[in-house]
């Protein structure tokens, strides 16, 4: 479908992902009331029904039949050779495991390995047990006097993000990793249960307080079933009533799928699709031109809440990746830091390209 199907048709897309809800709860109920059936089908346009249907009997996973398999297919082929030698790279000349490059080396790298593309076993391994040794969150040469636990709680956004990152090996190594990783992540859980922003962070073009909400948010996401000091009922009261960064309205978005809260999932997905933009992308900011950065965070969280991969959102917001990929693999992506927020940086190139990755990964997800 066209691109300009995104923005010009919000009201279209924001009334498919009502009926998508609908019908998703109404499936679940093994009686549903014949007046919520005919409320449904008297409040929802027949073509919003048609597209909520037929998405529901599509397999969640897109088969060689999806007409843009092939398309990214070939995106995360050529961006792996990038996440590679670019996070190598960082490694060899930093010495440490950041909360915006490693993460997301080990990330996207995993990702793309556990769905069958090319990814050398052996470096993945390597990168794996390097990236989750607490001992390297650091250059040795400027905290070689931190205590592990100082260190792991000075990294709150690096271990919950390696949480995602090392999902997939079970290796015992980083098994006892990510046990860790819990428990030093529910101690530094703050008196009203959030959890506080580290490094960088807090020096993005959002405002403060957001930043630590999103903190808070993928990190419960990362703790998933443990238990927290604060229950999530009672976090939930710290967060503010809505955002300025995409980022912000996805954690919200997954958070409540998480808690089952059908009701605000269906309100947050429906405000989420209002702000694509026209090109089919998001820009981290959702009032700034579309970017990987913003597109792939909605393409990897439209896709965990169930959004059917064939809907209009998704494949203009997978046209809107492949057509804009640069030649060595990468996206190009304004800097989230406030300084150099007009500005094009590596960082912010890397951090973009491993969430687009991620996001083609998630929502195409038998590309391979």
């Amino acid at each position: 479908m066209v691109a300009d199907e995104a923005k010009g048709n919000t009201t279209m897309n924001s009334k498919i992902a009502s009926a998508f809800v609908g019908w998703v709860s109404l499936l679940r109920n093994p009686a549903p009331r014949l007046t919520t059936v005919t409320e449904m089908l008297g409040r929802v346009p027949a073509y919003a029904l048609l597209v909520s249907f037929h998405a529901l009997c599509l397999p969640l996973a897109l088969t060689a039949a999806d007409p843009q398999s092939e398309e990214v297919r070939s995106a995360v082929e050529i961006s792996l050779p990038f996440l590679w030698e670019e996070g190598q790279s960082w490694i060899d000349k930093r010495g440490c495991v950041s909360c915006h490059q490693v993460p997301f080396m080990a990330w996207s790298l995993n990702a793309a390995a556990h769905q069958g593309f090319e990814v050398d076993a052996t470096k993945l391994a390597e990168l794996n047990s390097y990236a989750t040794q607490i001992t390297n969150f650091s250059n040795p040469k400027n905290k070689s006097d931190q205590t592990e636990e100082e260190r792991a709680k000075a990294n709150i956004d690096t271990m919950a993000q390696l949480l995602f990152a090392t999902q997939y090996d079970d290796t015992k190594a980083n098994t006892e990793s990510k046990a860790k990783f819990v428990g030093y992540l529910i101690d530094a859980q703050n008196e009203d249960g959030t959890w506080k922003a580290c490094g960088q962070l807090p020096f993005q073009k959002r405002p403060k307080p957001e930043t630590s909400e999103v903190t808070t948010a993928w990190t419960i996401l990362a703790l998933g079933s443990h238990e927290l000091e604060v229950p999530l009922t009672e976090i939930a009261k710290a967060f503010s009533a809505d955002g300025i960064s995409t980022e912000w309205w996805v954690t919200q978005l997954l958070l409540s799928h998480q808690r089952s809260d059908e009701e605000k999932v269906n309100t947050l997905t429906e405000k989420l699709i209002t702000f694509q933009n026209d090109d089919g992308g998001w820009g981290w900011l959702t009032n700034e031109e579309s970017d990987a950065f913003g597109t792939g965070l909605a393409l990897y969280t439209l896709k965990k809440i169930g959004f059917p991969g064939d809907a209009s959102v998704m494949t203009n917001a997978t046209q809107f990746l492949t057509s804009s990929q640069q030649p060595n693999g990468s996206w190009e992506v304004r800097s989230t830091k406030a300084k150099n927020q007009k500005k094009v940086t590596p960082t912010a190139i890397y951090w973009g390209t491993a969430w687009a990755v991620i996001g083609l990964l998630e929502s195409h997800a038998s590309v391979n």
